[in-house]
């Protein structure tokens, strides 16, 4: 039990800066105490309020004490004001998004620094969590001006703070300055006339005044502070156009802390506002700040939101392309699935052929990629579509139609359903058909295109009651990879503006002429994210595996179109040789999970990122499909025939 008695009787006289650690530390558990042990009838909010009250009754009723605190309290101030205690706790003051991934990572992991050396340490111990900001920032205002004017008396402190703080001051909008020069560079891509930036401006009144000149112009000096997080806002929405760098967005993320910190500071030197609460917003603040430098969540929710928000947009219009709401939409594309199918029937048979080579490992899974993902570019080229390419696409979609109506919502949820049963039913229409009668004629003129021995390993590969499920929740997985994949590169294509590099590229300019070139690097640009989702798609299920099983991680791809095409091939070389019943039954429940779990899995994860990034609850997803589903389950045939009536009435 911490008794405040022994701490207030402590004098600061002959005391050693880890000793007087040590009793801050040890206050503030006093403070918190109340939510633990003792007045648990106080709101949780309160609690620091109370406290701090109880504390100034406590020193005034015994002048020893106040003594005592204030004198120990005024030699740790004395420590903790300086120049980094303002630009650098709470701050990043690294320039790259990488070199803060590592020096975050390096605080996880490493011991912590010892407190006497290091103020965000310090500061980490005496409020260990984030909400103590709220807590601190819900301090009476009248209590914490009593709190306060303790250290009125104490005019060489004051001035050191207000000194300090001006200092830092000049070197935050140093660094603001500086950091802006990059900006513009990327932006504007050259740096034009500084001199009337508003972090110019704002750099050069601190460069040129002193700390009593400043005062006059602290409206000037707030008005420019709101010139530069406008400035940084419209950099911040151009990107998303133009394109998402990660490095740009830590730059700009840093940007944004700096002028927060510049604001707060500027607060604090204006006398016209209330005392007690900017100086109690600045330490609320300052707590948020070094919680939030040193968590890697919030690092990469910062930096990384951007992008994902970019990635699932993108998606999401790819997969507007893939809903049907009307009959010929309907019709158009089962045809085109049908064309899928076609396709990766060759495939299957490309697969067999260079099985036969006898290749394994890595070489193996070389030679796989380059077969599937041939296979998917050309069923991109040709227009065709692959059923399971659809759920990545379609569930962040499905979130931006949550996002304007419930009505709207269901309709694209029932149109999704139908549509992605029709897709995998068109790609099944030809695969299966198509390599059964192959192999069953190879395999009746004596040219089998696998023995029996491997052609039962196939047939029983797809093994209900086997690995078979968590072989396809794997792909289901890879499909979501080859999404992200797909948006990256999308994003990459508009970063680097390769469509305008392609079209003036002088080689494919000589040997294209300017009218095929233009036309090729207009492809490009309209299909970089279906291309980069079928070539990555196609290398993850080819590599993925032999990779894990080079790592003792025999995971298996289990693709539905794909897998139903060999185990159509197997067929008639097992039906010649005889089998049970039960087996077959079992093979074929095996593909329909197959195709149930690739699916599902991909359109899970693919959910749940759009929710997170358009800001839509994954609850209310959660719920719209339950509720898709249980209509197909009582209305099946909508999965046909649409229905008649407005599908959101249900």
């Amino acid at each position: 039990m911490i008794h405040i008695d022994s701490l207030l009787d402590e004098s600061a006289d002959n005391k050693e800066y880890s000793d007087q650690v040590e009793w801050l530390i040890h206050i503030f558990e006093w403070l918190r105490l109340a939510r633990d042990v003792e007045n648990h009838k106080i709101q949780r909010d309160r609690v620091y309020s109370v406290r701090f009250k109880f504390l100034l009754q406590l020193l005034s009723r015994n002048p020893t004490w106040k003594h005592n605190f204030v004198s120990n309290l005024s030699a740790l101030l004395r420590h903790m004001s300086s120049v980094n205690m303002f630009t650098d706790v709470g701050m990043s003051v690294n320039t790259s998004f990488v070199q803060e991934f590592i020096r975050r990572l390096e605080d996880k992991v490493l011991p912590q620094s010892a407190l006497t050396e290091n103020l965000s340490s310090l500061l980490l111990e005496v409020f260990p969590n984030e909400e103590e900001s709220i807590l601190f920032d819900c301090i009476d205002a009248e209590v914490f001006e009593g709190l306060l004017e303790l250290f009125d008396k104490d005019e060489a402190l004051i001035k050191n703070f207000k000194q300090n703080i001006y200092l830092s001051l000049y070197v935050l909008s140093t660094q603001l300055l500086a950091n802006a020069f990059t900006v513009h560079r990327e932006i504007e891509g050259t740096i034009g006339e500084s001199k009337t930036w508003p972090e110019a401006k704002l750099q050069e009144l601190f460069s040129h005044k002193t700390l009593e000149s400043v005062q006059p112009l602290l409206g000037e000096l707030f008005a420019l502070i709101d010139l530069c997080e406008n400035l940084r806002q419209k950099n911040y929405d151009l990107i998303q156009v133009r394109g998402i760098k990660v490095e740009f967005v830590f730059l700009l993320e840093s940007q944004r802390r700096r002028i927060e910190r510049i604001h707060a500071l500027i607060t604090l030197l204006d006398d016209t506002k209330p005392r007690a609460v900017s100086v109690r917003l600045f330490i609320s603040n300052l707590i948020l700040n070094i919680h939030h430098q040193k968590s890697l969540r919030s690092f990469f929710t910062e930096n990384l939101n951007l992008l994902t928000q970019r990635i699932v947009r993108r998606n999401s219009d790819v997969g507007e392309h893939y809903v049907t709401f009307n009959w010929e939409e309907f019709k158009k594309m089962y045809r085109s699935a049908v064309g899928g199918g076609a396709v990766t029937s060759v495939t299957v048979f490309i697969k067999f052929l260079l099985s036969s080579f006898g290749m394994a490992g890595f070489i193996k899974g070389i030679f796989d990629s380059l077969n599937y993902a041939s296979s998917f570019v050309c069923i991109q080229s040709f227009g065709w579509t692959l059923a399971t390419k659809q759920p990545s696409a379609t569930a962040p979609y499905l979130a931006q139609s949550l996002k304007q109506s419930i009505t709207e919502s269901r309709k694209a949820m029932i149109a999704i359903l139908r549509t992605q049963f029709i897709a995998v039913l068109g790609n099944l229409t030809l695969v299966f058909p198509i390599c059964f009668l192959v192999s069953w004629t190879l395999h009746y003129f004596a040219h089998p295109l696998m023995n029996d021995e491997h052609a039962i390993e196939i047939f029983q590969s797809s093994n209900f009651f086997g690995p078979t499920a968590l072989y396809a929740a794997f792909t289901g997985v890879l499909l979501f990879l080859s999404s992200l994949i797909a948006g990256w590169v999308d994003n990459w294509f508009v970063i680097h503006k390769m469509s305008d590099r392609i079209s003036h590229h002088q080689k494919l300019l000589r040997y294209l002429g300017k009218e095929r070139t233009k036309k090729f690097s207009e492809i490009l640009r309209k299909n970089a994210n279906p291309y980069a989702a079928s070539i990555s798609l196609g290398f993850l299920l080819g590599l993925a595996p032999q990779y894990l099983k080079f790592m003792g991680l025999p995971l298996e791809a289990r693709h539905i179109t794909l897998q139903t095409g060999t185990f159509a091939t197997s067929l008639p070389i097992v039906l010649m040789q005889g089998f049970e019943w039960f087996d077959l039954i079992n093979a074929l429940l095996g593909l329909f999970l197959i195709g149930i779990l690739n699916i599902s899995v991909s359109f899970s994860l693919a959910l749940v990122l759009a929710a997170l990034s358009s800001k839509v609850r994954v609850s209310h997803l959660w719920s719209l499909v339950k509720w898709g589903m249980f209509l197909i389950l009582t209305k099946p045939w909508l999965l046909l025939v649409p229905e008649e009536r407005n599908e959101s009435s249900h």
